[in-house]
């Protein structure tokens, strides 16, 4: 899977009508296939303004987003899943490469796992990175009271393996299928004691909530460093 890859990019920006001036980032968002080709004319948006924009021919999308604050980007195409990508800004723009999954690539995904995708639950993808964003090997992701279905990593060839540790030669998520919508709190335990955040910053270390919606796969990521 592509990892994720973060590059602050500089101030943000400003919009004004005739009462109010509003500061706002960008979010430079990349589309990619488990294969790591662009996926082009995903419908996205952002929570900050809420307008609908179509990825491009390279996948590419760029959304406004709120400085200083959680954000929430969201995709979805045709009878995909929702995409929900989620994690807190700076005061910074920043780029970000994210696994987009039709729902072909995801049923199959389950059924080598020997599950199968549950009618009003939703998903939870945790990637783990370093400060390179190269997977962090050994790394594992709990969720309080383990709600969800045994979760799964993706070996170096994309196949997926029951564990929730990440595999010396993987990929750097880990999948957490058919979770019944709640707020469920993440925990990150690296193998060497590193400190891990929320992407792209958070005051939290090793650990992050996260919202469940049905129907959903919620995405986030963690720098460990």
């Amino acid at each position: 899977m592509i990892l994720p890859l973060l590059m602050l990019l500089g101030c943000g920006n400003k919009s004004a009508d005739s009462a109010t001036e509003v500061e706002y980032l960008n979010a430079y968002i990349t589309l990619r296939s488990l294969n790591d080709r662009p996926q082009i004319e995903i419908e996205t948006r952002s929570g900050f303004d809420n307008q609908t924009i179509a990825t491009e021919e390279d996948g590419t999308v760029t959304l406004p987003v709120e400085p200083n604050s959680p954000f929430i980007i969201t995709a979805q195409e045709n009878d995909s899943l929702q995409h929900r990508y989620v994690g807190n800004t700076t005061e910074r723009d920043f780029a970000l490469d994210a696994l987009f999954l039709d729902r072909g690539t995801w049923t199959s995904l389950l059924g080598n796992v020997e599950l199968s995708e549950e009618v009003g639950r939703g998903h939870l993808w945790v990637s783990v990175v370093n400060a390179n964003f190269l997977p962090i090997a050994g790394a594992s992701v709990s969720l309080e009271g383990n709600p969800s279905e045994p979760p799964f990593v993706l070996l170096e060839t994309n196949f997926p393996w029951s564990t929730n540790t990440i595999d010396e030669t993987g990929k750097a998520t880990v999948f957490f299928p058919n979770i019944s919508p709640q707020d469920v709190t993440v925990q990150v335990t690296p193998p060497n004691g590193e400190t891990c955040r929320l992407f792209v910053d958070d005051a939290n270390s090793n650990q992050a909530t996260a919202t469940i919606y049905a129907n959903t796969a919620t995405i986030l990521w963690f720098i460990c460093q």
